[in-house]
């Protein structure tokens, strides 16, 4: 159980909850039993005084609290952040003889000889979700996200005034703790001035505990809503429906299964405020989907590229950047990125065309977005300083509509739009140009022609010069691999020195 603190400016902010990021966890931490007690007795008396509370044994028992100066009484509100574990999952835990489980990230390792009943409910879990659900409710929603962070972004001090934002997380069918502790991570850890909203955008789910049990559960925490969908919409239309919805000028898409960091929002809105642009994503560390483990690595993270068939890949920075690097705190260009987490202005989103709402359920939208964003005189960078840990699922649900192609018709209308030139590599690589479907393209292009944007040779040459251009790609319908010269210029577009970081 966490109690969060957070003073209120004007009686508008007086009838919101808000909350606050933690100012003495690394007292408690340590071990100071003395100065913990005395903490402890303070924020007992004043919960006592406010709430009107006669025994409050129970609100503070445990060493996490979150706590700030001393201001006017008048103006602060409490807010206690329960564990969210329930009765059920802590019978389990007893019998498991596991303490305190998933805490500071740890892993999660279950016995190898586990009880029928648990045995059937991790199966269950992977079954229905594409992890290890019942180790995540085992796991307090919220645990301590380690700060990983380099030295510099841990003590960098960010202006002050920074623009709100509305923080948006489509989800469907999801695992309860898996989307509460993303939740709870985001009001955890970040500042309450610089959120407006926290917007849950529910894609049809049909699930019991999405319904009724969450829209009573989030009147409990601050600033929290659900938007809902009546119908299948697929995670594009749902983020265009969440952008439609919010009310801030910055909107921040985070995944309904990652655990938000400490200082993970002020790098992103600081970089926003004078880039109205731009396009930002953070750094992506990693939740294990079996032990639910935390990965601490603190190098460098990747920057984003893509693969012939419009597939998202990662690119080593230190290989892009060649001999003269970037201090690696800084912001980093990207020619495309990856959404468990990224942000940009609200109203340049809706200039450029939000996402393709006649994509299919899932896949291609990131990469289309950072083509788009490059060469209609945008820019992506991805910022280290702000760390998000995100897990990778297997995927349960229906992945493609009854009158669309899925994956594929999404790639296709990637290439189609944006590709030009360049649009034979997709398809030796993909299949045969007959008998393909992807719909229509033409308000895509039509977005393309209005906002004057570049062609693909344009953003090759300037943005990604070092993106491979195949000469050999073998025909999917054959065994036969396929001669392909390059083009005139392509040699030298191959070899071209970056200048990624000067656009």
């Amino acid at each position: 159980m966490i109690t969060i603190k957070s003073s209120m400016i004007g009686e508008q902010l007086r009838k919101e909850n808000f909350f606050m990021r933690t100012k003495i966890e690394s007292l408690l931490m340590q071990g100071l039993q003395k100065q913990e007690k005395s903490i402890k007795e303070i924020k007992k008396d004043e919960i006592a005084a406010e709430l009107n509370l006669n025994d409050v044994k129970n609100v503070i028992e445990d060493p996490e609290i979150l706590e700030d100066e001393l201001t006017d009484k008048s103006s602060e509100e409490i807010f206690v952040l329960d564990d969210g574990i329930t009765e059920e999952a802590k019978n389990y835990i007893k019998i498991l003889n596991l303490k305190n489980p998933g805490a500071n990230g740890e892993a999660v390792i279950l016995p190898s000889n586990l009880p029928p009943e648990i045995k059937k409910k991790v199966d269950e879990g992977y079954e229905t979700y594409g992890f290890n659900a019942f180790v995540s409710s085992l796991i307090s929603l919220n645990r301590n996200f380690p700060d990983i962070r380099s030295d510099y972004c841990k003590t960098k001090v960010y202006r002050k005034n920074l623009p709100k934002a509305s923080v948006i997380i489509p989800f469907h069918d999801d695992d309860w703790s898996l989307l509460m502790r993303t939740v709870h991570s985001i009001i955890r850890y970040s500042p309450p001035e610089l959120i407006e909203e926290i917007i849950l955008v529910d894609d049809y789910s049909q699930r019991e505990h999405l319904k009724d049990h969450l829209d009573e559960y989030v009147k409990t925490l601050p600033k929290v809503k659900v938007v809902r969908s009546h119908q299948r919409l697929g995670i594009v239309a749902n983020r265009v429906l969440g952008a439609r919805n919010a009310l801030a000028p910055i909107l921040v898409y985070v995944d309904s299964h990652v655990e938000c960091g400490p200082g993970w929002l002020e790098p992103i809105l600081d970089r926003l405020k004078d880039n109205e642009n731009l396009l930002v994503w953070g750094k992506i560390s990693v939740i294990d989907d079996d032990t639910l483990f935390l990965s601490l690595d603190n190098k460098t993270g990747g920057i984003g590229g893509f693969t012939w068939s419009m597939d998202f890949s990662w690119i080593d920075v230190k290989f892009y950047e060649g001999d003269n690097p970037t201090p690696t705190y800084e912001p980093k260009a990207s020619p495309t990125f990856m959404g468990p987490t990224y942000a940009l202005w609200r109203h340049w989103f809706e200039k450029i065309g939000y996402f393709d709402t006649d994509m299919d359920i899932w896949g291609g939208e990131d990469v289309e977005l950072g083509f788009r964003m490059w060469m209609c005189h945008g820019r992506v960078e991805m910022i280290p300083c702000a760390v998000v840990a995100h897990m990778y699922r297997g995927h349960t649900y229906t992945m493609h509509s009854e009158d669309k192609g899925g994956y594929r018709w999404n790639t296709d209308r990637i290439a189609e739009t944006w590709l030009g030139e360049y649009l034979r590599y997709y398809y030796r690589l993909v299949g045969d140009t007959k008998n393909r479907n992807f719909g229509d393209i033409s308000e895509r292009l039509a977005i393309k022609e209005k906002l004057k944007c570049h062609d693909f040779k344009w953003f090759i040459e300037n943005v990604h010069p070092k993106q491979t251009i195949p000469e050999k790609i073998r025909d999917p319908t054959t065994t036969t691999a396929i001669q392909m010269k390059p083009q005139k210029d392509e040699e030298k577009i191959i070899d071209k020195k970056n200048n990624l970081n000067k656009i």
